[in-house]
């Protein structure tokens, strides 16, 4: 079997070769194989369900007749009010960060999140796809609902990366029960050094408690860093070193 037949026959992606010196040893970075999140072992606060591997919903309705005279049913995922955000800082609170932190289009009245905290390696990279759906409308300002995804350095308490997902007016595809979803989208974050991370996902009800928005997570993932190794190393590992010393030593 040649090399190249067994780099076919174990699928893989990327193959970075470089060399010392002339004969020098070849290095080899493996392509990292993603694993599905498992969303139902994460903390939730508010309105919350995981259906699947990889899959979450999230909304800010608050059962109080937020989108009358529709029922709250159509728009509310577990059967859990969304967490408060005004009168009280829970939401803020369960995320780790300042009361004002979620003030980004307005006031942040109310909302649903989802967190975890997980170790990660420099260059692992965490992947999703987003759906943002809303009863707002382009025109709702100062009404502006939004999706967000943060990451806090567990270590240090400090906010590495705040996105604002989505606002109503990125959502101007015709949905159901909702009025309008930005359709799914794609979203990754790479973290640039190791230590322990809390990653966050939600969305908020700005400026008043009515009128529902939601966040649909699908196809998330944590992809962690290829780890280089030798060639003859890793040959070796495999059973092939034998005969690479044999074939070394004709050639010596």
């Amino acid at each position: 079997m040649t090399i190249s037949h067994f780099i076919k026959r174990c699928a893989l992606k990327t193959i970075v070769v470089s060399f010392a010196s002339f004969g020098g040893l070849a290095t080899v970075a493996f392509p990292s194989f993603a694993a599905q999140v498992n969303f139902s072992g994460w903390q939730v606060s508010g309105d919350v369900t995981t259906p699947g591997v990889g899959q979450a919903n999230l909304s800010n309705n608050a059962l109080l007749n937020d989108d009358r005279p529709q029922s709250d049913t159509l728009f509310n995922f577990s059967g859990n009010p969304a967490t408060e955000a005004l009168q009280t800082p829970a939401l803020q609170n369960f995320l780790g960060v300042a009361e004002n932190f979620l003030d980004r289009s307005g006031i942040a009245f109310e909302g649903s999140a989802i967190r975890n905290t997980i170790a990660a390696q420099a260059g692992d990279v965490f992947r999703f796809s987003y759906n943002f759906l809303t009863n707002e409308t382009a025109e709702a300002f100062p009404f502006d609902d939004y999706a967000f995804f943060f990451v806090r350095n567990a270590d240090t308490n400090e906010v590495v990366n705040f996105n604002a997902l989505a606002f109503p007016n990125a959502a101007s595809n015709p949905s159901n029960p909702y009025n309008t979803q930005t359709g799914f989208l794609s979203k990754s974050f790479t973290f640039s050094a190791p230590g322990n991370y809390t990653l966050a996902l939600g969305v908020v009800d700005v400026n008043d408690y009515n009128v529902s928005s939601a966040l649909q997570i699908r196809d998330a993932n944590l992809e962690p860093v290829p780890e280089p190794i030798t060639i003859v190393g890793s040959l070796t590992a495999l059973g092939f070193g034998v005969g690479l010393r044999r074939r070394f030593r004709k050639q010596a």
